[in-house]
């Protein structure tokens, strides 16, 4: 029997605002056998299940804030399984990991991985964010999702790269979203060639 091999998993990490969602859908235009896992994804579809997690789920995104970590890793890792079956050869992490546990998490789970961090300064951030303010999104919501950025992904993404220096690489996220994907794409098949 013939064995999948497992997908090279691209973790793109910004601040709200930063454009990952765009990033991602660009990625997924330019090479057709990669995948998106995004985590608000993952919980609305939860949510519309009306399972107890579902429920739960949406109580914290409601608020704006992070899903708890024990809920949060198992859906994603067994998104990630699931996906790992299907044979694509990407799979882009959206929104996850944004802590460290979740990042030991997928390291414990021997996930092949690289993180790209779209950097973007908070002020051009927020601004983008205020442009495009998805349903409910009040500035008041805008900056309390900048500051749970500043006090759990921000740390996870620097120790991430101060432990995986080789495994985390920086892009602008100002520059247009087609040339982002296309160096994420460059940068990744470049990494999984060495390793």
């Amino acid at each position: 029997m013939k064995q999948t091999p497992t997908p090279k998993t691209i973790s793109i990490v910004s601040r709200p605002g930063g454009g990952k969602e765009y990033v991602g859908d660009q990625i997924l235009r330019l090479n057709s056998r990669a995948i998106r896992i995004v985590a608000s994804d993952l919980i609305n579809r939860e949510k519309h299940q009306g399972t107890s997690l579902g429920m739960l789920m949406k109580q914290f995104a409601d608020a704006g804030r992070l899903v708890p970590d024990e809920h949060i890793i198992p859906l994603f890792l067994n998104e990630f399984t699931h996906m790992g079956k299907e044979g694509y050869e990407f799979i882009i992490l959206d929104g996850f990991p944004r802590t460290m546990s979740q990042l030991n998490a997928i390291i414990n789970h021997g996930v092949p991985f690289i993180q790209i961090h779209m950097v973007i300064d908070a002020s051009d951030a927020m601004q983008r964010m205020l442009r495009r303010r998805r349903p409910g999104e009040d500035e008041v919501k805008c900056r309390y999702r900048q500051d749970v950025f500043e006090e759990n992904t921000l740390p996870m993404i620097l120790e991430c790269e101060k432990q995986f220096p080789r495994k985390s690489f920086q892009i602008d996220a100002l520059t247009e979203g087609h040339l982002r994907a296309r160096e994420i794409l460059r940068i990744a098949d470049s990494y999984f060639v060495q390793v």
